[in-house]
C-alpha cells in the first residue's frame, strides 16, 4: 500500500517549528510494510491543502494529514477535507465531553471555539486524544483511506500507535513490514564504494542497494519486504557476502551498532585494561570508552597531553624527539603510547596526535594525522591522511584508532 504524509501549517514553512512528525511516521508506515513515497508541507490555505489532497488521492491510497486541528480559524484540515469530499462534519459527544471536563476541572471559562477540536467527518471512525483535546479520525471513501491527526508531536505520535495503525492494518492486503540492513564503511568515499559493488547493486532487485553517506563513513543500505526478521535476513545473506567479498576490508560495523561498546567487550573478554594519551583529539577517545556502562572494568584512565610541556612533563616525552620530530610524528605517538601504558599500567596504551585543523601544524597539512597502539610491548604504529572539518577529523581518527585496536585483540 502507497502512503503520503500532508503536513499542515505555516508555521512549518516558515522554519518556525521542526517537522518531526513526518520522520516519526514514516519510520512506523515502513516498520508495518506501508511504503510512503511522498511527503507535502502545507501552509493555513484552504485552497492549497485541498489542491494538495487532490493531487496525493492520484498516487496514494493512505492520505496521513498532521496539523491544523487546534480551535482558531486557521486550524482548518478537518474543515478542508469534509468541503473536499462533499462530507458534513458532526461533534464526536466523548470528546467534546473530556473538553469540557477539561476547562471545569481547571476553573476555566472555555470559548466556545474550542468544541471545533470535537468535530469528526460524519460516518468516520475518531481516534481520542489521549494526551490532548483535538480529536483525529479515520475515514474511507471508495480506495482511498484518509487519517487525520493533530500536529504536536506528543499527540500525534501516541495517536498514531494507538489508534492510526490500527486502522491502516485493516486494510493492509499482505502483513509484511520493510526491513533494512545498513553496511558501514570507513576509508572509502561513496563514489568509489557504488563503482566497486556496481554489478551486485544493479543486480539485486529483492532485496534493493542504494548507498548514502553518513556524517562520518558511507553506507549500503539493503532493503527488502519480508513477514518477519528471519526472512528477511535470508534475503540479505547473498548480496552480504558478495559486498563484503569487494569491500570487506573497509566494513566496520552493521546499522547502528556502537563500535566503541563492542571495543568495551572485547577489552571485558580478553581481561585487558586500557589507557590513553591524546593530543588533537582532546580527550575524545577517553570520553567515548567512558560513556560506555561497566567500562570501568577495563579502562584505566587517559592524559589530554595538548601542549608539548605537558607531553614532556606529565607523560615523560623526549624532549628531543618532539625537538626532532615534532609533536606531530610517528616518534612522538610511539613514545606516548609506550609511556601512557607505563604510567597507568595497563595492558594497552593508545595515542592521537595530529593536526585538526584549521591551520597546518610544523608544516605538515591538516588531517595529517598519528595514530599508535602498544600491547604485549609491541608498538603499533599508523599514519593517517583525513579529510574534513575540524570535527569529521577528531571524529574519523577516533573511529579509525577504534577499528585498528580491534582488529589487533
Amino acid at each position: 500500500m502507497r502512503s503520503e504524509i500532508i503536513c499542515v501549517g505555516t508555521e512549518l514553512l516558515l522554519g518556525q517549528i521542526l517537522n518531526t512528525n513526518s520522520k516519526f511516521i514514516s519510520e512506523k508506515l515502513a516498520d508495518n510494510g506501508v511504503d510512503c513515497f511522498f511527503q507535502t508541507t502545507v501552509g493555513d490555505n484552504e485552497l492549497r491543502l485541498i489542491d494538495a489532497i487532490k493531487v496525493a488521492e492520484s498516487r496514494a491510497d493512505i492520505i496521513i494529514l498532521t496539523g491544523g486541528l487546534g480551535p482558531t480559524e486557521d486550524d482548518l484540515t478537518k474543515g478542508a477535507l469534509a468541503k473536499h469530499l462533499g462530507i458534513g462534519l458532526v461533534l464526536h459527544e466523548t470528546s467534546q465531553q473530556r473538553i469540557v471536563e477539561f476547562f471545569e476541572k481547571r476553573q476555566i471559562e472555555m470559548s466556545q471555539n474550542n468544541i471545533k477540536q470535537a468535530e469528526i467527518l460524519i460516518d468516520s471512525t475518531p481516534f481520542l486524544n489521549e494526551n490532548g483535546l483535538a480529536v483525529g479520525l479515520g475515514y474511507k471513501k471508495n480506495n482511498t483511506k484518509y487519517i487525520i491527526l493533530p500536529g504536536p508531536p506528543k499527540e500525534c505520535e501516541r495517536m498514531f500507535i494507538n489508534y492510526a495503525i490500527p486502522y491502516i492494518l485493516d486494510y493492509q492486503p499482505v502483513k509484511e513490514q520493510i526491513y533494512s540492513k545498513s553496511l558501514r564503511f570507513l576509508g572509502i568515499s561513496e563514489s568509489k564504494l557504488a563503482e566497486v559493488c556496481s554489478d551486485v547493486i544493479n543486480s539485486q532487485t529483492d532485496p534493493t542497494i542504494g548507498t548514502l553517506t553518513g556524517k562520518y563513513d558511507v553506507l549500503l543500505r539493503l532493503t527488502t519486504k519480508a513477514k518477519n526478521e528471519s526472512e528477511a535476513e535470508s534475503k540479505f545473506l547473498i548480496p552480504i557476502e558478495q559486498i563484503k567479498n569487494l569491500v570487506g576490508e573497509y566494513l566496520y560495523c552493521y546499522d547502528d551498532e556502537d563500535i566503541f561498546e563492542k571495543l568495551i567487550i572485547s577489552l571485558k573478554e580478553k581481561k585487558l585494561t586500557i589507557a590513553s594519551a591524546e593530543s588533537f583529539t582532546g580527550g575524545g577517545f577517553s570520553q567515548k570508552l567512558t560513556n560506555i556502562s561497566g567500562a570501568s572494568a577495563v579502562v584505566r584512565g587517559s592524559i589530554c597531553a595538548y601542549h608539548n610541556k605537558i607531553k614532556e612533563e606529565l607523560l615523560g616525552i623526549s624532549h628531543n624527539v618532539i625537538n626532532d620530530f615534532g609533536a606531530v610524528s610517528e616518534e612522538c605517538a610511539r613514545e606516548m603510547s609506550i609511556k601512557i601504558s607505563n604510567l597507568f599500567k595497563s595492558d594497552i596504551g593508545i595515542s592521537f596526535t595530529g593536526v585538526a585543523g584549521p591551520d597546518e601544524q610544523e608544516g605538515k597539512r591538516v588531517g595529517t594525522i598519528y595514530i599508535s597502539i602498544t600491547i604485549n610491548n609491541i608498538t603499533h604504529a599508523y599514519n593517517l591522511n583525513l579529510h574534513g572539518n575540524r570535527e569529521i577529523i577528531r571524529e574519523k581518527a577516533l573511529l579509525y584508532a577504534c577499528i585498528k585496536l580491534l582488529k589487533i585483540i
